[in-house]
C-alpha cells in the first residue's frame, strides 16, 4: 500500500481535491458531448444544417476548449505535478497534452472561423473541407479526451479521495 501524497486544501482559485476530479470529469463530458454535436453537423453536410445551431457551435468551440484546457493546465496538471510519486513518464505526457492543447485551441478558433462562414456565404465555403475539417477536429479532441479518462482522471482521483 502506497501513502499518497497530501492534497492541498481548497482555495478560492482551486476547488476542493474532490471537486477537482469531478470538475475534470464534467469538463471531458462537456468537450465529449460537443465532438458528438459536431459529428452530426458533419453527417449532416451541406443541406440538414441549422443554421442557428451552426453559429452557436462556432460562438462557442473556442471557449469551451479554453475552459476546459485552463482548468487543466491551472489546477490539474499542478496537482500532479506536485505529487513526490510523479514519474518521468507522467511528466513528458502532461508537456505533450499542454502542446497538443495549444494545436487545439488554434484549431478551434479556425473552426469557428470556417462555421460561421459556411452560414454567411455558403458559396464560398469547400463543403468537404469544412466536413474533413469538423472530423479532423473531433477526432482529434477525442482521443486527447481518451487518454485523459483513461489516464489523468484516474490519477486525480486516487490521489483526491
Amino acid at each position: 500500500m502506497t501513502n499518497a501524497a497530501p492534497i492541498p486544501t481548497a482555495s478560492p482559485e482551486q476547488p476542493a481535491p474532490a471537486g477537482i476530479a469531478l470538475t475534470l470529469q464534467h469538463h471531458l463530458q462537456e468537450q465529449a458531448r460537443f465532438c458528438d454535436r459536431l459529428e452530426t453537423m458533419a453527417d449532416r453536410l451541406p443541406d440538414a444544417i441549422d443554421e442557428r445551431d451552426c453559429l452557436l457551435m462556432a460562438q462557442n468551440v473556442v471557449p469551451l476548449i479554453k475552459r476546459a484546457h485552463d482548468f487543466e493546465e491551472r489546477i490539474v496538471y499542478p496537482l500532479l505535478l506536485s505529487l513526490p510519486d510523479t514519474s518521468e513518464d507522467l511528466k513528458s505526457s502532461i508537456e505533450r497534452l499542454k502542446f497538443e492543447h495549444l494545436g487545439d485551441e488554434e484549431f478551434a478558433g479556425d473552426l469557428g472561423a470556417s462555421l460561421r462562414q459556411f452560414v454567411t456565404n455558403r458559396g464560398a465555403t469547400n463543403v468537404e473541407s469544412l466536413a474533413w475539417m469538423l472530423r479532423g477536429f473531433f477526432e482529434s479532441v477525442r482521443r486527447h479526451i481518451a487518454f485523459e479518462r483513461e489516464h489523468i482522471l484516474p490519477l486525480v482521483q486516487r490521489h483526491s479521495s
